[in-house]
């Protein structure tokens, strides 16, 4: 509920013009929600360019025929969102700066992805009602703070020991930093592994199980790193 009891809406005309004050009561808590006035931007972004999509998400799904990703039709709900909602959904880091050449593009993407993931959850268990994600398979791992954190705990994702001091001690590593980028792209290289490597062994079972993809695999991960006793790395952003 937000400030007197009134429930947060999620309309596009509300988040066009919902201020500061009512925000900070909407996120009121023991401690103030960092980056107060980003998000802001990010709500009145949603409101606004919700225009297009006559104010609802579901016009923007169908319009990219429940895929993820696009093909000779459709743009695809990923690149969509990045594309229309930049601040909300778009996530992009530079790779190679200082080196030979143009830097290269790493798209984690992260909020867009999960979305489709959280949404194809829900449709998989509406009994039809709702349209699943039609290439939910094409979903790459989601990059984020808890997910590190239970790789390290099992020995599949290893810090150099500057690197662990540093989060050990809650330093900051900035948004876009050479080691906040290591530790998001390593983390994808290390589940996709795993989750090559599970399907291998699903493949071999008799009968042969139903390969997972990445959106099974972040929800086991990421609460498994909500229990870890390691602490996360502290990076200052909105992208996840």
């Amino acid at each position: 509920p937000g400030d007197g009891g009134n429930p947060w809406r999620f309309e596009n005309d509300y988040l066009k013009k919902v201020t500061l004050v009512e925000l900070e009561a909407i996120f009121k808590g023991n401690i103030k929600i960092p980056l107060i006035n980003e998000r802001l931007q990010i709500l009145h972004e949603l409101g606004h360019k919700l225009d297009v999509y006559k104010g609802s998400f579901a016009n923007l799904f169908r319009e990219n025929n429940f895929r993820a990703f696009g093909g000779s039709q459709y743009a695809g709900i990923i690149p969509t969102l990045a594309e229309q909602f930049p601040l909300a959904y778009e996530d992009i880091s530079f790779w190679g700066y200082g080196q030979v050449g143009t830097p290269s593009k790493i798209y984690f993407r992260k909020k867009a992805q999960l979305l489709c993931v959280l949404y194809n959850n829900r449709a998989t268990t509406s009994g039809g009602v709702l349209q699943s994600i039609n290439d939910i398979e094409k979903i790459s791992p989601i990059a984020d703070y808890q997910v590190p954190r239970s790789l390290v705990d099992r020995g599949t994702l290893e810090y150099k020991p500057s690197l662990m001091e540093k989060i050990k001690a809650g330093t900051i590593l900035p948004r876009h930093s050479r080691e906040e980028i290591e530790i998001r792209a390593n983390t994808v290289a290390v589940v996709t592994s795993l989750r090559d490597k599970i399907n291998d062994l699903r493949l071999t079972m008799d009968p042969p199980k139903t390969p997972i993809h990445h959106g099974h695999l972040d929800a086991k991960l990421w609460l498994l790193g909500r229990k870890s006793p390691m602490p996360q790395h502290l990076t200052p952003t909105t992208a996840y």
